[in-house]
């Protein structure tokens, strides 16, 4: 019988204190997102809208991009009332009732939000429970004689995005992003089959949200890093042969795309094969995979100190590989693998293991075959190929013997360098 909804979250913040703790921190901004859509930190699309919430210092912002046609979700706009403009958020909409065509080209609500905690806490002072709504559903549900029912219900409903209605538009605003790269929402399972009348759509699902990974890694790896890669499968072959590929990273990768791009150059994943890169220190060229790759470092931002805190630092995982070919087996794809889950099952593959700031080193090499490299803490491991042989060498290092480094050049662009051991 009360309001529910993420609407309580200002409210609740300030019972439990949170605003105050923070601001002991010394945070004054924040970025509020929801955890079912992981599609949002690709590229510099966070960082952003980050950015230029801090640089005009607004009390509250709405990252955006284009609505989908059947996509239930709500949608940013500009009102006034009462002689003042408010940039808002409607939570449900109804185009087609009121006979609103095109509505894809409105600017949809992501639920990725920019925040002053000053100006929230005092907002929220006085309006604990914005956005009160009454939602009406249809929902199935077996009654008292087991039998299946289909009915409407209500129920009290409160949005956090409405906390902006008590801010002036001045106060706000709302940047615009490709929407591959700001929302691929997981809300409910896949049927490939027609269900409740769902039918096989893609949106909203976890197999939805992998496709927009796959479509974001080809778009990243094709027109920044200059691989070759093969189409993506788009149709019901996504689901009885697997993705065409597969490319995760490591978000300190980059996640700016500009700045994979500087550490992964040129190369070609033949159909069907898979590269992992669990690792922020990488510094790839000419890379050709026909099989599963994959490169894991187990600390691979910085290093835990004497407390066991994450102290972000050049002693991290590193890995070189320039002109390394792989080829093996690669994914079991005659198995029932769940790809989104990354639950795969290899019949071969390539494997280097990272630990703290250990060190690995490839050149001229191809890994033929099933590979578990482990390189320990503290030690560079050389991969040199003989007779068609892959031997391996250690040597033990007293401090990282290389690192990049970031500048901004005039035109504000991220630049990398390969620094040595020596310069630091």
């Amino acid at each position: 019988m009360k309001p529910g909804g993420h609407g309580v979250i200002w409210k609740l913040a300030r019972e439990e204190k949170i605003y105050p703790w923070l601001f002991s921190l010394g945070k004054t901004k924040a970025l509020v997102r929801q955890i079912n859509n992981p599609i949002a930190g690709i590229d510099y699309g966070l960082s952003a809208f980050v950015g230029l919430g801090c640089s005009a210092d607004k009390a509250f912002g709405f990252s955006s991009c284009p609505r989908h046609l059947k996509a239930a979700e709500g949608m940013n706009i500009l009102k006034r009332e009462q002689g003042r403009d408010v940039l808002t958020n409607v939570e449900y909409c109804h185009f087609q009732k009121i006979s609103i065509e095109e509505y894809e080209k409105f600017p949809a609500n992501t639920n990725l939000l920019f925040v002053d905690l000053q100006a929230a806490d005092r907002a929220a002072a006085e309006h604990p429970i914005p956005g009160v709504l009454v939602n009406v559903k249809k929902i199935h549900f077996y009654n008292e004689k087991r039998e299946l029912c289909e009915e409407e219900v209500v129920r009290l409903e409160s949005t956090m995005q409405n906390l902006a209605d008590y801010f002036s538009a001045e106060e706000t605003f709302m940047s615009l992003n490709k929407r591959h790269k700001t929302i691929s929402a997981i809300k409910r399972e896949f049927s490939l089959y027609h269900d409740c009348g769902i039918g096989a759509s893609l949106l909203e699902t976890p197999e939805g949200c992998f496709l927009d990974f796959l479509r974001n890694a080809r778009e990243l790896l094709t027109e920044h890093c200059g691989f070759t890669v093969p189409e993506i499968h788009e149709d019901a072959r996504l689901f009885t042969e697997g993705p065409s590929f597969i490319f995760r990273y490591h978000p300190s990768l980059g996640p700016f795309y500009s700045v994979i791009a500087q550490k992964v150059r040129r190369g070609r994943l033949n159909w069907g094969s898979e590269v992992q890169l669990d690792i922020a220190e990488a510094d790839i060229e000419d890379l050709d995979v026909k099989g599963s790759l994959i490169v894991r470092a187990t600390i691979p931002t910085g290093h835990f100190d004497e407390e066991g805190t994450l102290r972000y630092s050049e002693r991290s995982g590193k890995c070189i590989l320039k002109n390394v070919s792989v080829r093996n087996q690669g994914i079991d794809r005659e198995v029932p693998n769940v790809f989104w889950k990354s639950e795969i099952l290899r019949k071969e593959c390539c494997e280097v293991q990272i630990a703290g700031d250990g060190e690995f080193y490839a050149e001229n090499v191809t890994f033929r075959g099933s590979f578990c490299i482990v390189v320990p803490d503290g030690t560079k491991v050389t991969a040199i190929e003989k007779e068609s042989r892959i031997v391996f060498q250690q040597e033990h290092l007293s401090a990282p013997s290389w690192s990049w480094s970031y500048a901004i050049d005039e035109q504000h662009h991220l630049i990398l360098e390969k620094r040595n051991g020596e310069r630091f």
